[in-house]
């Protein structure tokens, strides 16, 4: 005899049978749309807290309160963990507290002690006349003593920070595509012939198209690579339109500079015109023509003049941390062992003096300089090129 069921078995309802997969999906569009209703419906009402704010001076002074005490708590957060770095809580005298086995991972938890203890103080009952006068007596003097002493340590830190970079930066030496010593060992202290110590001037003389030219190869050399140490140029240009626009080499025409050596701080207050337009500290400063740069008299010598002038110069560049590079602009070819003569003592003396030369020679019938400083060759260049650097002569009729 067979047994009967005693329920009757389920009944799927009638109609599709809904997956995991788009229960899912169904819920995401749902999330999704309630989300853009949320945000639809939050535009007016931004609209009109930003009206508050701006135009209703009782809502602003209500919202720049409540940020000000968010500020005021931040500020209490940072005097609590200095107050806790600097204090020796070992030190103490606790009646009936051994402190002596106060470990600094404690550190923490007194901290958070004294925020919990804080925060549970501010949620009981309070009298708006007893908060106001302690604002008054207590937290607006303590903010005051405590703004000039955060102010104090945070200008000595980004001092001392800036020291230590600018330490580091001025004991970098300088390249800029040009070999100044032989590859002996007695190079003059330079590890490198090809890079320059920053406290040595360096003074470059002869034919003016040849040692412009040089000036505008060294300009643009010195900042085509981070690994030649040099952020800034500051160049005193003697004429002619400035070759690059890169932001790193700062023009200044010779109508600004000529004569700014004429006292120990003429050039100061030049530097000062535009020293907010630089991006860096100088690294290079670079002086054309060292007689313009300088007021002469009818009985001084070239050579004392650019000394004075070179002597100014270097004063600056030591308290600013870059490498002078003077110039002697010549309407000749240096003359054989022209550096060498007794006039040439006292430049050779303070300075890396070196000699600028453009030999001519040809090429299949076409005109090309070899460009040298000292004995070191720098580039081969075109007739054509460095005539370009010629002054030109205007003629009046």
């Amino acid at each position: 005899m067979t047994e009967e069921p005693t329920q009757e078995p389920d009944v799927l309802p009638d109609g599709p049978v809904i997956s995991q997969d788009e229960l899912r999906k169904a819920e995401a569009k749902q999330l999704e749309e309630d989300q853009d209703k949320l945000a639809a419906d939050m535009v007016l009402p931004a609209e009109l807290a930003q009206h508050l704010v701006v135009n209703e001076p009782k809502f602003g002074q209500v919202v720049a309160s409540m940020l000000a005490s968010r500020q005021l708590y931040a500020m209490c957060m940072y005097e609590l963990d200095m107050l806790c770095e600097t204090t020796d809580f070992k030190e103490m005298s606790i009646e009936n507290v051994d402190l002596t086995g106060f470990e600094d991972f404690q550190i923490p938890m007194v901290q958070e002690i004294l925020i919990n203890s804080a925060s549970v103080q501010a949620q009981a009952p309070f009298d708006e006349k007893l908060l106001f006068n302690g604002m008054v007596k207590t937290v607006f003097p303590w903010m005051q003593r405590v703004t000039v002493e955060h102010t104090k340590k945070q200008e000595s830190a980004q001092s001392k920070k800036f020291d230590e970079m600018n330490s580091k930066r001025i004991a970098t030496e300088l390249a800029m595509g040009v070999q100044w010593y032989d590859t002996t060992p007695s190079n003059g202290g330079a590890d490198d012939p090809f890079r320059l110590q920053r406290g040595r001037p360096v003074m470059l003389a002869g034919w003016e198209p040849a040692v412009r030219w040089l000036l505008d190869f060294i300009t643009e050399e010195a900042v085509s690579t981070d690994s030649n140490n040099v952020n800034q140029v500051l160049r005193l240009n003697s004429g002619g339109k400035p070759k690059s626009q890169d932001s790193r080499i700062w023009y200044v025409p010779k109508s600004d500079w000529e004569n700014v050596a004429s006292t120990n701080v003429s050039f100061n207050q030049l530097y000062a015109g535009f020293a907010d337009n630089l991006v860096d500290p100088v690294d290079l400063l670079i002086v054309d023509d060292l007689r313009h740069a300088t007021p002469s008299h009818d009985f001084s010598s070239m050579h004392s003049v650019v000394n004075e002038g070179q002597k100014r110069f270097k004063r600056w560049s030591e308290a600013a941390g870059c490498l002078v590079i003077g110039c002697i602009l010549l309407p000749r070819e240096l003359q054989a062992n022209e550096l060498h003569r007794p006039e040439y003592e006292t430049l050779r003396i303070h300075n890396v003096l070196r000699s600028v030369e453009a030999k001519l020679y040809d090429v299949k019938g076409v005109d090309w300089y070899k460009i040298t400083v000292g004995l070191h060759e720098v580039a081969h260049v075109s007739a054509e090129e460095l005539d370009a650097y010629i002054p030109k002569t205007i003629i009046e009729p």
